[in-house]
């Protein structure tokens, strides 16, 4: 999931992993960071396209994606997400805590957001980019946005 803070008005940005790390470019240095080094910025920003091989389906920018090429959908049964994964990254044991692909799983994702805006009430956090690719039917888009 991508990740940006803001502190003082400069923005700093990279990729936060489980909510645990965060991979900083500023000016000509990285550097890593945990949660707890945070305390300082005022507002935070995430951005969610889970599961990508949905949100992102028949992407043409996205190698993985393209080479599928199959319509995915929204909420469903996990099948065809195990099936991009077993054909696209050879990975034969994709989500197996999932019977399907719905909101519980959203909701799974987004936990880390949740826990950080418990631990750190005094912080605004946003979910600043999101979406679904155009090639998905409509009824999909319309399903993930209304649970996402």
């Amino acid at each position: 999931m991508e990740f940006t803070g803001f502190q003082r008005g400069m923005g700093i940005g990279g990729w936060l992993t489980n909510y645990k790390r965060f991979n900083v470019l500023r000016d000509e240095w990285r550097k890593q960071l945990t949660v707890g080094d945070f305390e300082h910025f005022d507002s935070y920003t995430f951005h969610f396209y889970d599961p990508f091989e949905f949100t992102h389906q028949q992407g043409v920018l996205q190698e993985g994606n393209c080479f599928y090429n199959r319509k995915m959908r929204y909420p469903g049964g996990i099948g065809p997400y195990r099936d991009f994964h077993r054909t696209v990254h050879c990975n034969v044991n994709a989500y197996p805590e999932y019977s399907r692909m719905d909101v519980a799983f959203l909701r799974d994702r987004m936990q880390g957001a949740f826990d950080f805006l418990r631990a750190n009430p005094d912080k605004i956090l946003y979910c600043g980019e999101f979406g679904v690719i155009r090639h998905c039917d409509i009824a999909s888009r319309e399903n993930w946005f209304g649970e996402a």
